[in-house]
């Protein structure tokens, strides 16, 4: 059961002018400091082991995402789906269960806990500015994730191949007050254009996406309509009206089996705090359910 919600919602203004959108919602926030951010999301696939059959099924083979957030620390964020892998609550529920066999009543035969589960993810961040992570990253990832070929067509069997198209995010964090003028910020709203890097649509604009957070509080009870409220007054009430804002909501589940439950001892079992990590993967879902990824 649902104890509260995280303090940060989302929203997806897809079909506008990016650059008209941008500076219509800066212009109605109360901005105390404002800052350039960047998302860069990159994927790769892995072919299953043998090579396609005729069997094989449209999952087969590994998804990897690298997630790079730049503002003013950069953080790096790594995610790999195994559509063939088990989910982690059927993980937890099966660990360590026995069964018999009929034919050998004293054999007990114990339930391995398998490699890995459908997601996992792994955060490298922490750099600088001055000193990046990009550089030895890409490195690593060159060298030994995609074999050192610099494409798929040269890339060795059994290495990731990049996927011909990207994702980028770039924009602003305005930190906004809603109080006097002076008052410390209680709100930061994150508003970027959504562009395709790379492959046929090279250069395309995919509207906007908009990322609210109440900075006094990590929870708010489950109910609570107080951020998405505070959203709302930024967009045009003609866009609204007619549907073009898609209120981003991803189950908490989908957080607990990628391995981003930030849960502390004494919270509510479903109490957790938003992270740069929650904001990468829920970009992954909307970007993979929008097809662009």
């Amino acid at each position: 059961m649902q104890k509260s919600s995280a303090s940060t919602i989302l929203a997806r203004w897809s079909g506008v002018n990016s650059q008209t959108a941008s500076t219509l919602l800066l212009r109605r926030l109360n901005s105390v400091n404002t800052s350039r951010r960047a998302v860069q999301l990159r994927p790769f696939r892995l072919p299953a082991s043998g090579g396609p059959t005729k069997d094989a099924k449209k999952d087969d083979g590994r998804n990897l995402f690298v997630v790079r957030i730049l503002a003013q620390t950069e953080t790096m964020l790594v995610f790999v789906e195994d559509p063939s892998a088990p989910l982690r609550k059927e993980v937890g529920q099966s660990e360590g269960e026995a069964s018999m066999d009929v034919d050998k009543p004293d054999e007990v035969a114990v339930k391995e806990k398998p490699g890995h589960t459908r997601w996992t993810s792994c955060t490298l961040g922490g750099a600088t500015q001055s000193s990046p992570l990009a550089t030895p990253f890409d490195a690593f990832l060159q060298r030994v994730l995609l074999g050192g070929g610099p494409s798929a067509n040269m890339s060795p069997a059994g290495a990731w191949i990049p996927r011909s198209a990207a994702i980028s995010i770039e924009g602003f964090i305005v930190l906004c007050s809603s109080g006097a003028a002076g008052s410390q910020p209680d709100w930061e709203v994150k508003v970027g254009t959504v562009m395709i890097k790379g492959g046929a649509a090279n250069g395309t604009t995919k509207g906007i996406l908009v990322e609210a957070t109440y900075l006094p509080v990590p929870f708010l009870p489950p109910e609570s309509t107080f951020v998405k409220d505070f959203l709302t007054t930024l967009f045009p009430p003609q866009a609204l009206a007619n549907g073009e804002i898609e209120w981003i909501s991803v189950p908490q589940d989908d957080f607990y089996e990628a391995g981003l439950n930030t849960r502390r001892e004494g919270d509510d079992e479903d109490d957790f705090e938003w992270t740069e990590s929650h904001s990468a993967l829920t970009y992954l879902k909307v970007f993979k359910k929008e097809g662009l990824l």
